[in-house]
């Protein structure tokens, strides 16, 4: 009676009055055939309270108890499940074995299964777990639901150990993994994850082709989002290697068929570059507006602000490109971009020749970052606002004065070039050639530039009367691959 009151009581959640129960049991009848079956019952109740420790003990006694019982096995079936609860997957999994290999009751072999499968999963021991798997599926009740999700929980642990061997560049490790799952496993679409993680692998090891060849496969997966990752996977790769139309064919298929923000987002953004390039400022700008409007990463918004921004300044559209330079520094205020936004902001102000507001933008650019990498931009365009204005005297003023604190100048080579044709303009072609030697001599420049830098540096001899110096400066430059206009001048005046 008292066994039968403990039973109805832990099967209704009683928990406390059923381990009384039982102590009123164990005191009545030490001796009682049903002993065993009390302390199973015991060791249960303490599991629901989440006495795990103390209900793994009472499983144990049961397991080394001298005295024969039918229990056994059942009882290293909930040590097994009580150590598995504990993350103590060795113990479990043996424990799970020794139940099996025991008379356990039908009902609750496929959870000793499932948890001799898991136990090893947990472990990394995906070898044995995918045999255990196997001997599984060839009992009378085997590859059922309980079959099923084994199977599928296996392929989780097993895609999350290749993920972070991914991140520790453990290549062979994913590799050994993924061919051991992909091919003792049967084909279905939950092994893509794992392919497409054996597809990094093989393009970090140099195997390139072999990856492409799965990529394009997974892109045609059944789950849309790993179909999606694989696409925009295979967009990146084409992307670094300049083929932007494959890129962009890639970047669009991730676009239509993720579920993702994320994905959906990185792919306009994507998109968004690529069309800009060809430049279908329409495009791009449409791109980038979809970004705004996919909740997701913050940081990809604040990029695709700024992108969005560059594109009207591209389009000519000042206008609205000053607007969205101002949302970005109201939206962003810490961002790291936010100097750069500033400064176009300011370039904006000059295009719809607002010369005052622009040389007011430029001069607090100038003041408040003294020292960023910006700061010969910023002098750049001052200049420009005063040559605008018809002053260009204060231009030359500007552009000498932060041009003499430098030690390098190439990186300023638009305003290099500039001032040295005012210097020529205004009769001081000996102040010009000092500048002009250091961006012709640099080759690291672009080969325009250094073509530009020869010819201004023949007409400052010219300027001079100096004439063998010039003829070598004009030939100089007819030596680099630059046609138009710069190389029809160095042809005339040669």
């Amino acid at each position: 009676e008292w066994i039968q009151l403990a039973r109805v009581a832990y099967e209704n959640g009683f928990h406390d009055l059923s381990l009384e129960y039982l102590d009123q049991f164990q005191k009545q009848y030490p001796e009682s055939g049903q002993a065993a079956y009390g302390l199973i019952l015991r060791g249960l109740n303490l599991r629901k309270q989440e006495k795990t420790a103390e209900a793994g003990r009472i499983f144990s006694d049961l397991i080394d108890a001298a005295s024969p019982h039918s229990y056994r096995s059942l009882a290293y079936y909930l040590r097994g499940e009580t150590n598995f609860a504990r993350s103590r997957y060795p113990e479990a999994a043996e424990d799970f074995r020794n139940a099996l290999a025991g008379t356990l009751e039908a009902e609750n072999e496929n959870p000793a299964r499932q948890g001799l499968v898991l136990s090893l999963a947990y472990q990394g021991r995906y070898a044995e777990a995918i045999q255990a798997l196997t001997e599984w599926r060839g009992r009378p009740n085997g590859s059922g639901r309980e079959w099923r999700e084994t199977r599928s929980n296996l392929i989780k642990l097993a895609s999350g150990d290749l993920f972070q061997a991914i991140k520790q560049k453990d290549y062979q490790r994913v590799q050994s993994m993924a061919a051991l799952l992909t091919e003792r496993l049967d084909r279905d679409s939950q092994l893509d994850l794992v392919r497409y993680y054996q597809a990094s692998a093989w393009l970090e090891s140099g195997q390139r082709e072999t990856a492409l060849v799965q990529l394009e496969a997974l892109t045609r997966s059944a789950g849309d989002d790993l179909a999606a990752l694989a696409a925009f996977r295979l967009g990146d790769l084409f992307l670094q290697e300049k083929n932007y139309a494959a890129a962009a064919g890639y970047y669009l298929k991730a676009e239509q068929k993720t579920r993702d923000s994320q994905i959906r987002a990185a792919a306009n953004y994507q998109l968004g570059i690529l069309a800009r390039r060809n430049r279908d400022y329409a495009g791009s700008g449409e791109y980038f507006q979809r970004v705004l409007k996919i909740p997701g990463d913050p940081e990809l918004v604040e990029k695709a602000m700024l992108e969005l921004a560059e594109t009207a300044f591209l389009q000519a559209d000042y206008q609205r490109a000053l607007d969205l330079y101002r949302e970005f520094q109201r939206r962003f205020p810490s961002s790291r971009q936010t100097e750069a936004a500033r400064l176009q902001e300011a370039f904006c102000l000059y295009n719809l020749r607002r010369y005052q507001e622009s040389q007011a933008v430029f001069a607090d650019f100038i003041g408040r970052f003294p020292e960023s990498p910006l700061a010969g931009k910023a002098y750049y365009g001052s200049g420009l606002v005063s040559i605008a204005r018809g002053d260009k005297a204060a231009a030359a003023r500007t552009w000498q004065e932060f041009l003499a604190g430098r030690s390098t100048i190439e990186d300023q080579a638009p305003m290099v070039l500039l001032l040295c044709r005012y210097l020529l303009e205004a009769d001081r072609p000996a102040e010009a050639l000092p500048y002009l030697k250091r961006l012709s001599g640099n080759a690291s420049l672009e080969a325009g530039v250094r073509a530009e830098a020869r010819l201004i540096s023949g007409l400052a001899y010219l300027k001079q009367n100096d004439y063998q110096p010039a003829l070598n400066e004009f030939e100089s430059g007819l030596e680099l691959p630059v046609p138009g206009e710069i190389r029809e001048a160095l042809l005339k005046n040669k």
